[in-house]
């Protein structure tokens, strides 16, 4: 086998098995750089993922990154705070 062949073998392989880890651990990861770190992006990234699954879990990340002062996450924070509010 060529010596290209094998490069271009082990670069797809190394590439999957770091895709499939981030994808298995995605949210793991998040949440270390949430609530260790203090990463406003991070709790909004996480806003995010359980938005349409757990709700309350959810709006505690948001609400996590708007007091990090992360812009998004308080525009965000005010439209949830509007749509709960005409749903009442």
């Amino acid at each position: 086998m060529s010596r290209i062949k094998r490069n271009w073998i082990f670069i797809f392989a190394s590439t999957t098995i770091i895709g499939g880890v981030y994808l298995n651990y995605k949210t793991t990861i998040y949440e270390y750089i949430c609530l260790t770190e203090k990463n406003a992006p991070g709790c909004y990234l996480l806003y995010l993922e359980y938005k349409d699954t757990e709700k309350s879990k959810a709006l505690r990340f948001l609400e996590t990154s708007c007091e990090l002062k992360y812009e998004f996450a308080c525009t965000e924070s005010k439209k949830q705070r509007k749509l709960k509010a005409t749903r009442n």
